[in-house]
């Protein structure tokens, strides 16, 4: 099992991989449509053959991670960036269909999956976030105001799928702390899109600021509650350097 779920990973990593350096070698529209198709009938097929039931979420997780590496790729302007982008990809991907595929048989490896699970849900809203920056910079008679609500709504929907992971509830009851999280996120894309930031930086802070509201919501909505005390010094530390990067490695114009 663990030799063959290696070759399996690489497998379906390898072929996201393949799929992501034509985008790059051939940027037509019906061509990356194409391999979109295909690329969502490998996946769905991997899942039915090769998985005791079909993991709806997994390969929502997969599929809106390699859609979004490919919206992320359409505004990188240099092809060094695009090639790491996709060796990383690739690398993100193997190691979850590994941790995945074992998953049954090192029952341990759940936790870590699900921290994995989280940042992929993470890096999904980057890729969206950063693409959302980029359009307003290349068309500026975009109306960021509703770009920026379904950025927020994307958000809140990555958060509910991370609370889910936490909690034996509902999702329903995720539904209304989403929508106040996405309020907020809505007010400061809507801010930060007027500062001079680059769209990679923007996306980045976005991303950052999104990972502190879900974590605090998600303390919240625990048995225990949000423990200031405990949860006080990671706050004030990752607000000082979110406050350190604007100072000092953000470039202001």
């Amino acid at each position: 099992m663990n030799l063959f779920s290696k070759w399996l990973s690489l497998l379906v990593s390898c072929t996201a991989g393949g799929a992501l350096l034509l985008f790059c070698f051939f940027p037509i529209w019906w061509l990356s449509v194409l391999l979109l198709i295909i690329f969502a009938l490998l996946l769905l097929s991997f899942h039915i053959f090769f998985f005791e039931k079909f993991h709806l979420e997994e390969f929502l997780i997969v599929f809106c991670s390699f859609l979004s590496t490919g919206a992320l790729l359409s505004v990188l302007d240099k092809d060094i960036f695009r090639y790491v982008l996709i060796a990383f990809f690739v690398f993100i991907l193997f190691t979850f269909y590994l941790g995945f595929l074992q998953l049954p048989v090192h029952p341990y490896l759940y936790k870590p999956l699900r921290r994995f699970k989280m940042m992929l849900y993470l890096y999904f809203g980057y890729c969206f976030a950063t693409l959302f920056f980029a359009l307003t910079l290349f068309f500026p008679n975009f109306n960021f105001g509703i770009l920026s609500l379904f950025m927020s709504l994307v958000f809140g929907a990555c958060f509910i799928f991370i609370w889910k992971m936490y909690f034996t509830v509902p999702i329903q009851s995720f539904i209304l702390w989403a929508l106040l999280a996405s309020f907020i996120l809505w007010e400061i894309t809507f801010v930060m899109h007027l500062l001079p930031f680059g769209y990679l930086v923007m996306g980045a802070l976005i991303v950052w600021f999104a990972y502190m509201l879900q974590l605090v919501l998600r303390f919240h909505l625990s048995k225990r509650g949000l423990e200031i005390k405990r949860q006080l010094p990671f706050l004030i530390i990752n607000t000082l350097l979110f406050i350190l990067v604007l100072t000092f490695f953000v470039r202001w114009v």
